[in-house]
């Protein structure tokens, strides 16, 4: 009897081993397939890694482009007259009564 509980044994024990072999190669396919073709795989990470630099790089240009603005406006504030004077002769086309206007004709 003791040469049979052995081979019982043996038996369980390989097919317990062949189980785990099995279970981890599962999961070593399914960890490749994810990588190569899940929905976020190695080509779509780094696309949205590219993405992504592209929009802080936007992002930091927007951010000095406000920096600018509110220097602007903070200048507008303490000089108004000044940045009044600009917008209406630049915007609006007008001049000063002592200013002369020469045409050019084609």
């Amino acid at each position: 009897m003791r040469t049979h509980g052995l081979v019982e044994r043996k038996s369980s024990r390989g097919l317990h081993t062949g189980i785990l072999k099995l279970f981890f190669l599962f999961v070593f396919f399914i960890t490749i397939y994810n990588l190569f073709f899940g929905q976020f795989n190695i080509f779509r990470t780094l696309e949205l890694k590219k993405s992504l630099m592209e929009i802080e790089s936007k992002k930091a240009q927007v951010e000095k482009e406000n920096i600018k603005l509110e220097k602007l406006l903070n200048s507008i504030d303490t000089n108004p007259e000044y940045y009044r004077e600009i917008f209406i002769r630049e915007y609006m086309q007008l001049q000063k009564e002592e200013d002369k206007i020469i045409l050019f004709y084609d």
